[in-house]
Parts: structure tokens; C-alpha cells; sequence
């Protein structure tokens, strides 16, 4: 595919005001810097959450940081990574994507990170796996690379084909009957779900062990055990439903939460289990996303296409949280994945690949456009392509659009992913689409928004301190004096942040990646006279 950028037009006036201004700064001229002392404390699956967020004397701009905790889909995305923004309140922001080499010809792509790593990953093969190379700006076959993995305690905890390793030693191995799913680690436990489906492969009500079960597991176990998992003391939940397992974990205030695929959504106190929503047979209520934002834990919903907040006791549907663009039925949608960057919630909804931003300061949600760019968009049918699949005898969704995943790296939303409803290699192209059309099913976007940084920290359970800079042409971070990041800054971007003034009140611990997670926290401000 032919590399494209789009571009907020409301941004197009901003700029163009932006470069009237004159230059009063000199590049390499530190102009702010905020100094977090932490200590994060032993590390049991947590989120870290904010580290500051604050405002400029004008009320013009405010600047944050903290570590962005969500779960999209498949994958969890690497929580030791730190993001520094520059968020102007008025929410006028302006953007580009722009289109990479895909990892394979498939029509669909899941991707993660660890650390600085960006992995891509193929749902109807789960032994392939492509690591994206900067240098060569190609993909790469990474042999033997857990379809899953998370950085914990200053190691890596791996999860493939049902077993899991830690830092490449084998800590639980496969079940003898049926599998275990989709692993989380939270608040020292390591969770997941073991189906086993029996003889019989269609949901049912459980009746007994021998006929099929799903369970859920809280394992207490930490790294630093250096043993094995001990599955005798897991908090063991049976499900109501043979059959059930995820799309996303999450956590809030400590708890961790669950939804399966048949609507239940189950939640660990750190001791019991509990069911805050029974499932159904027969009903739609997948949560394909969890992402903190603020003092709310969200949950992508399907078939509302909307986040329900969850508060600690119940579920609450948030109303156009995010909304639709013009055109489109609000029947069988899906807010499949979320983010936090650059200090605003964004989302991806199905089916039709629409991108979404929530910026705080207005409490105002404001379209990003398609990743797609066929068919124009309509209500009836409700999908794209519909009526050519149901001609073709296919299911009448597989043509839909999804935004698979949002990874942080560096100066860029890095990256978006998208996909049909189910990956496959189509040969040829379906004569209702032309070569180029069916190439934007598992393209993989690079998003860059001025005024954002991220880079992963590198972890420890005593004190460290981060240091997030702007300069008169960059930003940066750095741990203990060590650069870990940095990206250009415009001299024009960099003036505002001065004519704003001083930064006033800044609040430590709090902001828009929810409360600090770890032990301790301070911090200091200098800006330049």
C-alpha cells in the first residue's frame, strides 16, 4: 500500500498561527523539567499508573506522565512503559498516520510490546510471530517467541500453547485435559481460564467436571519464589457456562476483573471470586478491551460499541462513550481497543475501523476518521460488504473492520494494527475490492502526535528518579541521569509552553493513567526565569 497521511483539519488553522510566532527560544534550552523521585516497591502485577499532571499559569496546556495498563483483545501491553505528554486543553490536536510494511499477507494483525520490542501476532496461527526492526523498517521471524509476554519483576513471564515460563524457565506446564487461556499477572496472582470443552464443542450450561468445564485461577505466586506455580493454592472459580474464557483482564483499586465470551464478568479481591454479571446463553456482552483513564477502570463493549465503568461493585454504560460517525447503525458495534496517549483516551471501533479521542480538559469525544478507506460508509446492511458475504456464503460480518491494537513506541502511537473479522489469506482479492482495499486488512499504522514521548523504564523495587524535559526543540526522558527517550519538539510548540507561564499546582500521583501504583512518590518543577 502507497504511504498516506490524514490530517485533523481543525488543526490546519493552529499551525498555521503557530508559525506567525516569533522564535524566543534557542535550541537545546532546557524550558521545563519535572523531577519524580518513586519508589514502585516489589512488583506483583500492578499498575503504576500516574506519576504527575499538571497545568500551565494559563490554563493553556497541561503536562503529564505515567504508565499507561490495558489489555486489548489478546494482549496485554508492556505496563513498565512511561509516556510524557504535552496536552493543549482547548483539544485541538493534529496528527498523521502513516502506513507500514505489513508482517504477512494475512488479513489481520494483534501486536504487543516489550519494552522497546513491538511484536505481531497472527490469531489463526499462534506459533507466528514477526518483530517489527526499525533499521530495516521490516518485519522479522522470531522463532520460538511466546505468542505472550510480559515484563514482571525485572524478568520476562512468557505464555504459549498453554504453559508458562519465566525468563525462560518453565514455571506451570499444560493441563492434561483441555488447555489454559489467556494469562494475566495482577496483585501477585497469576490468572488465566482452563477449558475443557468434552466430547460435546457447543456452549452449555456446566453439569459436571467429566462433561466439560471452564475455570477461572488466581495463583499466588511471585518471581522471586523461584518455583514452580502451585496449583493447590489457587483460588479455583467453575464458570456457569462450558466454554467460557476472555478477551481482556483488567484491574482497579487492587481487584482484578474478568469478562468472558458469553457476558459474565467476575472479579478477584485478592482472596474469593465474585460474579457481578451472570452469563447468558443466547446474548451478546463481550468486553474486548480494560484500560484505566483517571480514576475510572473502562471496559470496551460489544454489541453497544460504548465503555461500561466499573466502580469496584457494578457495571455503568457510558452513553456515546465514544460516540458513532455519521452514517452508520447503532446495532452490533464493538469498542474493541483503547489506549491512553498523549494524555487522552482513544479507541477503535468495529466495523467500520473508526478511531476516537477523549480529551479530559473539554470532557469532548472527537472523530480520528477510518483506517479504512472502503466502503463508504452505511446503516443498512450494517457491515461492510455484507451482502457480498452472504452471496458468497460466508459469514456476514467477515468483511468487517477491526482496530486490533494500540502499542506505544517512542514518538508514536506505534502501532495500529487492524483485521477482518477473522485473519485468512485470501487468494485473490474478492472482485469487490481491489488489491489495494484488501491490503488495509492487516495493515499495520504508525500515529504521531506532537507533544509525546514514551520509553520503557528499566525496573527496580528501590527509589529511582525520571526526569521528563522539554526543551526549546525536544523532549525527553531520562532515569537517573540516563536518556531514555527523546523526540524533536517544534520551536513554535515549544513558545506556547513558555508564553504559558509557570507550571501551577502540580498534583504527583494522580492523572489520566489513574493513581500511582507503587510505594512512594515526590516530585519538584524548575522552569527557565
Amino acid at each position: 500500500m502507497a504511504r498516506r497521511e490524514w490530517r485533523m483539519l481543525a488543526a490546519l488553522a493552529s499551525m498555521a498561527m503557530l508559525t506567525a510566532m516569533p522564535t524566543i527560544c534557542h535550541a537545546g534550552e532546557d524550558l521545563m523539567k519535572c523531577t519524580v523521585t518513586a519508589e514502585f516497591g516489589q512488583d506483583a502485577g500492578q499498575s503504576l499508573g500516574s506519576l504527575f499532571e499538571a497545568r500551565t499559569a494559563d490554563g493553556s496546556f497541561v503536562l503529564g506522565a505515567g504508565f499507561c495498563d490495558v489489555y486489548n483483545t489478546r494482549h496485554r501491553t508492556d505496563r513498565l512503559v512511561v509516556q510524557f505528554f504535552v496536552r493543549p486543553t482547548d483539544g485541538n490536536r493534529q496528527f498523521s498516520l502513516e502506513s507500514l510494511p505489513r508482517p504477512w499477507s494475512a488479513t489481520g494483525t494483534y501486536m504487543f510490546n516489550v519494552a522497546d520490542q513491538l511484536v505481531a501476532t497472527k490469531p489463526s496461527d499462534d506459533t507466528a510471530t514477526r518483530v517489527w526492526d526499525a533499521t530495516t523498517a521490516s518485519w522479522l521471524s522470531r522463532e520460538g517467541t511466546a505468542p505472550a509476554r510480559v515484563r514482571i519483576d525485572g524478568g520476562t513471564l512468557a505464555f504459549g500453547d498453554g504453559r508458562f515460563w519465566h525468563d525462560g524457565r518453565a514455571v506451570l506446564d499444560a493441563p492434561a485435559q483441555g488447555s489454559y487461556q489467556r494469562f494475566y499477572y495482577a496483585g501477585g496472582h497469576l490468572f488465566f481460564y482452563h477449558v475443557f470443552r468434552g466430547e460435546k464443542n457447543a456452549y452449555r450450561a456446566w453439569e459436571s467436571n467429566e462433561d466439560g468445564f471452564s475455570k477461572l485461577y488466581a495463583c499466588p505466586w511471585r518471581p522471586s519464589d523461584g518455583t514452580p506455580v502451585d496449583l493447590s493454592r489457587a483460588v479455583v472459580e467453575t464458570l456457569p457456562i462450558v466454554g467460557e474464557t476472555t478477551f481482556s483482564w483488567g484491574q482497579l483499586d487492587g481487584a482484578a476483573v474478568t469478562c468472558s465470551n458469553i457476558g459474565g464478568v467476575y472479579v478477584f479481591d485478592g482472596t474469593s471470586w465474585r460474579t457481578i454479571r451472570e452469563p447468558t446463553l443466547g446474548e451478546s456482552f463481550q468486553v474486548y478491551t480494560m484500560v484505566r483513564y483517571y480514576d475510572r477502570l473502562l471496559l470496551g463493549q460489544y454489541p453497544t460499541g460504548e465503555f461500561f465503568e466499573f466502580d469496584g461493585g457494578g457495571l455503568k454504560r457510558l452513553q456515546d462513550w465514544p460516540p458513532r460517525i455519521d452514517g452508520v447503525s447503532a446495532s452490533a458495534r464493538e469498542c474493541q481497543t483503547a489506549t491512553v496517549w498523549g494524555g487522552e483516551l482513544i479507541a477503535g471501533v468495529w466495523p467500520w475501523g473508526e478511531l476516537w479521542r477523549h480529551n479530559a480538559d473539554t470532557d469532548r469525544w472527537q472523530p480520528m476518521g477510518r483506517l479504512f478507506s472502503h466502503p463508504a460508509a452505511h446503516a443498512d446492511p450494517g457491515h461492510p460488504y455484507q451482502n457480498q458475504c452472504e452471496q458468497l456464503g460466508l459469514v456476514s460480518n467477515q468483511w468487517g473492520q477491526r482496530v486490533t491494537s494500540m502499542v506505544p513506541l517512542g514518538d508514536s502511537l506505534l502501532m495500529i494494527s487492524t483485521s477482518a473479522k477473522w485473519p485468512f489469506e485470501p487468494s485473490p482479492a474478492p472482485d469487490f475490492m481491489t488489491e489495494e482495499q484488501l491490503a488495509e486488512y492487516g495493515t499495520v499504522w504508525r500515529m504521531r502526535v506532537p507533544g509525546c514521548l514514551s520509553a520503557p523504564i528499566h525496573w527496580t523495587p528501590e527509589q529511582t528518579e525520571l526526569e521528563f524535559i522539554v526543551t526549546a526543540d525536544a523532549m525527553q526522558i531520562r532515569q537517573n541521569g540516563l536518556l531514555l527517550a527523546e523526540t524533536s519538539m517544534s520551536p513554535e510548540l515549544a513558545e506556547r509552553i513558555v508564553a504559558a507561564g509557570r507550571i501551577a499546582s502540580p498534583e504527583w500521583g494522580t492523572g489520566a493513567y489513574g493513581p500511582f501504583g507503587g510505594a512512594s512518590i515526590t516530585g519538584a518543577v524548575s522552569m527557565r526565569e
